[in-house]
């Protein structure tokens, strides 16, 4: 027999399939490896639901987070990594975690730094990546109302990493054939 759902409106009315097995079992799990849900292109979400708590928008964002505050080094998480296929990341920024729904780059610099990244989704891999210096972007934060702000340095990169995942892609885990310790010449 199945665990009881604490959020019975939720239970009720869902439409994922994912939110309702999250609520019967409990966990709050990490999606890794080669889930399929990571290699999703994730759904922007309708404003208009963000506060509607039938939406079960509000219980993704609580379960993103305890698998951020869970896995204790982590400094941002995409919905996919989660388990939903949602437009919604939180990264740690400016001292604290900003959670942010349908985010949109809408302005970024000409110039590019490389710095190595990780991924909590793919333990134990890390990669040298070619990120924009810096980016403004726009989301709705999850009271609905509009949000812009400037972005730079290891927070611009976090921002940039996570609406990879967005996009169904971890550059971490792209293979090619300097991953692998092939000469450039032949990559």
């Amino acid at each position: 027999m199945a665990k009881k759902c604490k959020y019975k409106s939720l239970r009720k009315r869902s439409r994922t399939r994912r939110i309702v097995d999250i609520c019967t079992t409990g966990k709050f799990k990490l999606r890794t490896g080669d889930d399929p849900v990571l290699k999703t292109k994730c759904n922007p979400v309708d404003p208009r639901k963000i506060t509607d708590p039938d939406s079960g928008i509000s219980i993704a964002l609580k379960a993103m987070m305890k698998i951020l505050v869970k896995s204790k080094n982590g400094v941002g998480l995409s919905a996919n990594q989660a388990g939903y296929d949602t437009r919604m990341i939180i990264v740690y920024a400016y001292g604290g975690f900003i959670k942010m729904i349908n985010p949109e780059v809408i302005d970024h610099s000409t110039e590019k730094v490389k710095g190595v990244e990780g991924c909590l989704s793919y333990p134990g891999e890390s990669k040298e990546i070619s990120r924009y210096k810096w980016i403004e972007v726009e989301w709705l934060d999850e009271d609905g109302v509009y949000q812009n702000d400037l972005f730079s340095g290891q927070e611009a990169v976090r921002v940039q990493h996570e609406m990879d995942h967005l996009e169904g892609v971890c550059q971490v885990h792209e293979f090619n054939l300097r991953s692998v310790g092939l000469p450039q010449w032949l990559s």
